[in-house]
């Protein structure tokens, strides 16, 4: 969804910003500002999830949403590296039952 806007967004950003640096800053705070409202709108918690965190401060909430909003801000980048980490938590989790 994100980069889809993204892609929208990228003829508008180009006549309006000549510089590719530039730009390219310009669309990653959008997309990161994108992803964190996402993120603390839906109370998206995938910290909180995968390492089965009952711990509920003010900070670590807020951590766990910027995380979670670099994350959708990544796209499908963002995705596979999540679905990697899961993976590993999976097999970490069979290892410990196994021992």
């Amino acid at each position: 969804m994100v980069q889809r806007f993204l892609e929208i967004v990228d003829p508008i950003t180009s006549k309006l910003i000549s510089d590719a640096t530039t730009k390219k800053i310009v669309l990653g705070l959008v997309s990161l500002g994108i992803g964190l409202a996402i993120a603390a709108g839906m109370h998206l918690e995938i910290f909180h999830q995968f390492l089965n965190s009952t711990n509920h401060d003010l900070f670590v909430d807020w951590l766990d949403y910027f995380a979670t909003g670099v994350f959708i801000s990544a796209g499908t980048e963002g995705f596979n590296s999540l679905m990697k980490f899961a993976s590993y938590k999976k097999e970490a989790a069979k290892k410990a039952v196994n021992q």
